[in-house]
């Protein structure tokens, strides 16, 4: 990876360590996070351009980062999300797709899904409640306080390194907490879903698919309550912010 200055346009550094391609990054100043078709997770210095540490655990290729405060969420192929404590990378919880759940309003479940379940194309989180969205058109859906809440169990000594080691920036060994399902799903999407906006009123989601629809949600009654078409063509832009709408 390479970083330039947004004023000027001059490199500032590489970013050197990922064995495979790098499909996601999240600018989180001082530090950069990154994810790869490796399977791993790096968090970077932006004063060194050193890795701080790798994070392992996923067993399918990183899809997608985010950050809200001090976490770090991976969502990989492999029908699950990490969640990291940034900068040091220790593990937090495990969010996983695959497990079914009951809930008498919008059970989630994969039953229609070959194991381990769709992949996580995108995840993010304001704090409130963590939503992915997933390679079979689902928005799964986990409040924040019991995603963080999981137990973690100490990584074996042997596979635990720190920034220093041979690879520059350390490994982590992978995290061994008890797999938390989500509460509920959302379903509308008949394809994929590739980006999502929580907004700014806390009980609203933006969710784009690759069915060609942009569809807003309200937490409140867990559907669809309104849908605009997106172009055919590319994936587009979907921001939001500034009250929300």
């Amino acid at each position: 990876m390479k970083v330039w200055s947004a004023t000027d346009g001059r490199p500032l550094g590489v970013l050197r360590g990922h064995a495979g391609p790098v499909g996601c990054v999240q600018l989180c100043r001082p530090h950069v996070v990154s994810g790869s078709m490796d399977c791993t997770v790096r968090i970077w210095s932006l004063a060194t351009n050193a890795a701080v540490a790798v994070l392992r655990g996923h067993r399918g290729p990183v899809h997608c980062v985010h950050t809200h405060a001090a976490v770090v969420l991976s969502g990989s192929a492999d029908a699950s999300i990490r969640l990291w404590s940034l900068p040091t990378g220790d593990p937090i919880a495990v969010l996983v797709v695959d497990v079914p759940r009951s809930n008498p309003v919008a059970p989630f479940t994969a039953a229609a899904s070959a194991p381990p379940g769709p992949a996580v194309v995108c995840v993010q989180s304001d704090g409130r409640v963590v939503v992915a969205g997933l390679a079979d058109g689902s928005v799964a859906v986990w409040p924040f306080a019991a995603a963080t809440s999981s137990t973690v169990a100490a990584p074996h000594p042997a596979r635990h390194r720190r920034a220093g080691a041979a690879d520059r920036g350390g490994s982590l060994a992978p995290p061994s907490p008890a797999p938390v399902a989500p509460l509920y799903a959302l379903r509308s999407h008949r394809a994929g879903v590739w980006e999502l906006r929580l907004l700014d009123d806390g009980c609203s989601l933006l969710s784009a698919a690759f069915d060609q629809r942009l569809l807003l949600w309200d937490f409140a009654c867990r559907a669809g309550d309104d849908e605009v078409d997106v172009e055919p063509e590319g994936r587009g832009c979907l921001s939001a912010g500034g009250g929300g709408r």
